[in-house]
């Protein structure tokens, strides 16, 4: 880790401290790991059937963003 992490000390701060390249690089590298997972996990063997509807692409791209 480069530098001090940005912290906040309001609820006003959270933006600045979500948005800071150090933080959102670390969420997007965590995001796109657990994302991964859950995907295979839950919609990987429907896709791969050939059974894929509209509302399971939906849940796969949902599973992106659950934290």
């Amino acid at each position: 880790m480069l530098g001090r992490a940005r912290t906040w000390s309001a609820s006003h701060e959270t933006t600045a401290v979500v948005l800071s390249a150090q933080n959102l690089r670390r969420t997007a590298s965590v995001a796109l790991i657990v994302g991964t997972t859950f995907f295979a996990m839950n919609q990987l063997g429907i896709i791969l059937a050939g059974r894929a509807t509209a509302i399971v692409w939906v849940k796969a791209a949902l599973t992106y963003l659950t934290r």
